[in-house]
Formats: structure tokens, C-alpha cells, sequence
């Protein structure tokens, strides 16, 4: 195998991957990154722990397809440490992976795919595109009433219902329990108009086109997501609009920083 791909897109490709791979484990393979190319020309990465698998593809310029497992911890320290230019990975026949960028050139020992299981595969199932924020926003809201304690061990967990175009996460402990649900989709398979009432911002500026802010039953503004934002008309919306999204955003980029 031998590929080309940019510094910065497997450093965040590896980083993302690395989450699902197991720290210790009886298969060694599982300890580590599998890479291979894909017929469209990509680099497919994948960490998988038997339990929770996490798979990514960048862009790659692919001179000799095929795959290999690597260490994720070398592997992960390697691509880090290396300078921002093109990356060339090239793999022989015994498995010796030879990564290199720039002045730099690493050398380690790969493991043959074949000793890698396979990812269970989905089909056939119902399926709904979300952004990320409100996944994130709908499991915030929910994950207060999943069990803390495997005493019931379907209750450690969160149901998924997808139907008709919604999305419902349902949690429950067994004194307490937490039901959110979205809709998408609709609007786009009916061509109807769709009302959706919230007192998330966030949702609200992430799934609308128009939005219409109101306090004790009053109309306090109508507008599109961006004028809200950038034109609040008074002091109620500022405060309850504006500044709760800023303070969420300040607090996403603390958190990222």
C-alpha cells in the first residue's frame, strides 16, 4: 500500500478514530488504527473496540491500494509530531510501515488486516440526518434520567425511536424519566409548513427558517435565524436570545480550547 494525504487531515482523522480503540485488549489488532483505501480513492481510518467502532474517510492520493493495522498510541504520536506537509505511508509485503513527511521518516511494524473483526454492519434499518447540535442538545436533555447503576441494565442506556420522520430519545431510571423528540424531514417530504414550539435557542436557531420570539403571549419579534441574532429588537430578546446562544458558544469554545 502506499498513499499521500495532508498532515492536518489525518491528525484529526486519528484523533477522532482513536476514541473507539482499546487501550488493553487480548487481540492486539485491536489496539490498533486500521487504515485502507477505498475504491473512490480515500483513506478510510477505523478504531473499534468490540463494543463502540468509529470510522472516518479523508482524501488521499492512492498510488497502491490496500490496508494495515497500526499501533494507535505510535501511530497517533508519529502523525503528530510531524511537520505540516504531504504525509506518504507505504506498506510492503511483511507488514513494515514506512510513514513519512518531510525530513522525518518513521518506521513501525504493521498487523495484517485479516486479524482485524469486522464492524457489524446497519441495513435495512430506518435511518434521520441530524446536526450535531441538536443530537448534542437532545441527549443533554435526557441523559439526567439514565440509570446510574446497571441494576436494570437496559436502563443505562437511552432508546432511540425513529418514525415517520421523528426522533424521540426516551430515558428512564425508574423513578424519573426524559422524553425529547424532533422533528425532520417533514416539512421537506410534505412541502407542508411545520410549527414547532421550543424553549431551547439552540434548537430553535438550528432547525428554523423563520423564528418568532415570544414572552407571556406577546409577539416580541419575527425574523429569520441571522436577523435575530445580529438585529435583536428589544431587551427581552437580547437577553433570552442572543445572550444565551453567545454564553452557549462561549462555553463550546472554552471547552474546545
Amino acid at each position: 500500500m502506499k498513499i499521500q494525504c495532508q498532515k492536518s487531515q489525518l491528525v484529526e482523522a486519528v484523533s477522532n478514530v482513536q476514541r473507539a480503540v482499546s487501550s488493553k485488549s487480548t487481540l492486539a489488532a485491536l489496539e490498533g488504527i486500521l487504515l485502507k483505501t477505498t475504491t473512490n480513492g480515500d483513506l478510510k481510518l477505523c478504531g473499534y473496540d468490540l463494543e463502540l467502532g468509529i470510522t472516518t474517510v479523508i482524501e488521499a492520493q492512492v498510488d497502491e491500494p490496500g490496508e494495515v493495522v497500526l499501533s494507535a498510541r505510535l501511530f497517533g504520536d508519529i502523525v503528530r509530531r510531524l511537520p505540516d506537509e504531504t504525509v506518504t505511508i507505504l506498506v510492503d509485503e511483511k507488514m513494515i510501515t514506512q510513514i513519512t513527511c518531510g525530513p522525518s521518516e518513521f518506521s513501525i511494524v504493521g498487523i495484517p488486516s485479516s486479524e482485524y473483526p469486522e464492524l457489524p454492519s446497519v441495513e435495512g434499518a430506518s435511518s434521520i440526518d441530524l446536526t450535531s447540535p441538536i443530537l448534542k442538545s437532545m441527549i443533554r436533555q435526557t441523559l439526567f434520567a439514565v440509570a446510574d447503576t446497571d441494576a436494570k441494565p437496559v436502563h443505562t442506556g437511552t432508546l432511540f425511536n425513529i418514525e415517520n420522520g421523528i426522533i424521540r430519545l426516551v430515558s428512564v431510571d425508574g423513578y424519573r424519566l426524559a422524553l425529547r423528540r424532533v422533528i425532520k424531514d417533514v416539512q421537506k417530504k410534505t412541502q407542508a409548513t411545520v410549527i414547532y414550539i421550543t424553549h431551547d435557542q439552540e434548537e430553535a436557531f438550528t432547525m428554523s427558517d423563520r423564528i418568532m420570539v415570544m414572552s407571556e403571549g406577546t409577539i416580541e419579534q419575527i425574523g429569520t435565524p441571522q436577523e435575530i441574532f445580529h438585529h435583536p429588537k428589544n431587551a427581552f430578546v437580547e437577553s433570552f436570545v442572543v445572550a444565551q446562544l453567545k454564553q452557549k458558544m462561549a462555553d463550546l469554545k472554552r471547552c474546545v480550547e
